[in-house]
């Protein structure tokens, strides 16, 4: 039976991580980033990890950035920014279209139309966690692995310059994963 993720709240979460740990679904931000001190809690496939770049940020200081975009269940992609020292966090050995990472206390904010997320000082990033919101993403996953390997997830990351109507008829992804074998 198809499970959907978003709807599972933990019973039992990472080291750490309260019992009742609730998620967001990506595409819950289609429509609102929420408050900018809001934290939230996202899984996801890993379908991206940029390489590190050098960055001048407005104020005049040089730092590094690095990013990694995830999908979920919910077919959208969001891209998360580490920057400086953070960037030491990301796991070395993440697999495209197969490491499943967490992240718990992320900020999601809308920056030239584009949703994305920061990771901080306030964050946790569990590679492969062992719980069961990451059981239910990794059977998805399974079911749904060939079709997954023609989806272009830069493409699905979340544009606020278009409307839900508009997203949902141009969704790639959609398409791919609602045809049969």
């Amino acid at each position: 039976e198809d499970v959907d993720l978003m709807t599972v709240v933990a019973t039992g979460g990472p080291p750490g991580a309260s019992n009742n740990l609730v998620l967001s679904s990506i595409s819950d931000f289609e429509t609102t980033t929420g408050d900018p001190a809001e934290l939230f809690n996202l899984i996801g496939v890993v379908s991206n990890v940029s390489p590190t770049v050098d960055i001048l940020t407005k104020d005049g200081k040089e730092t590094q950035r690095c990013s990694i975009t995830i999908f979920d269940s919910s077919q959208r992609a969001i891209e998360v920014a580490f920057w400086g020292a953070d960037i030491s966090c990301i796991p070395r050995d993440l697999v495209i279209n197969e490491s499943i990472i967490m992240f718990t206390n992320i900020r999601i904010r809308e920056f030239k139309g584009t949703v994305s997320a920061t990771f901080s000082y306030q964050s946790l990033l569990y590679s492969q966690p062992k719980a069961v919101f990451a059981a239910h993403l990794s059977l998805w996953l399974s079911k749904n692995k060939l079709k997954l390997s023609y989806v272009n997830w830069n493409q699905m990351i979340i544009k606020k310059d278009v409307g839900p109507e508009d997203w949902k008829k141009s969704n790639l992804a959609d398409a791919i994963l609602s045809t049969t074998e």
